[in-house]
């Protein structure tokens, strides 16, 4: 009876070292390339200026996973509307005791869905590379139109 045995020696295992150094090397690389390491954006850290190039492209969602599911399905939506709301600002700079400070000023999102299944009001998370882990509160503030089409709004304050 023949024993299969995988026999390890010093060179052997050098060997393997040296080749996922060099891979780790060539790996780390990339990050200097342009486009392939981007920072990302923290929720907090997010102001109309960040959702502004996005204007008029789509942003896909995931929709939160059904109930005895374990996989969640994408929807794509048109980011139409980017608003900032200056006046809320003007007014809570006028007695700053009772307001506090904002960290940032407030906007909102306008988003537009046609074509799919409605979403529920609540939790979707953005899949995005500048916005990966970020889960945008997404309300329907529409009626849906003739053509089937929904709008959706997130708040920042």
């Amino acid at each position: 009876m023949a024993e299969n045995r995988m026999v390890v020696t010093r060179r052997s295992l050098l060997q393997i070292s040296w080749r996922t150094a060099a891979l780790a090397g060539v790996a780390g690389a990339f990050q200097y390339l342009p486009g392939w390491k981007r920072a990302k954006q923290n929720l907090q850290d997010l102001t109309a200026e960040s959702f502004k190039p996005f204007e008029g492209s789509d942003l896909v969602f995931s929709r939160p996973v059904a109930s005895g599911g374990i996989f969640s399905r994408t929807v794509a939506m048109k980011l139409t509307k980017v608003t900032t709301h200056e006046h809320v600002t003007r007014v809570e700079a006028q007695n700053p005791r009772i307001y506090g400070k904002r960290s940032r000023e407030p906007f909102s999102l306008v988003f537009e869905l046609k074509g799919a299944e409605p979403l529920g009001d609540g939790l979707h998370r953005v899949i995005h590379r500048d916005f990966e882990g970020c889960q945008l509160f997404l309300s329907q503030v529409s009626q849906p139109r003739p053509d089937g089409t929904l709008l959706y709004e997130a708040v920042f304050g």
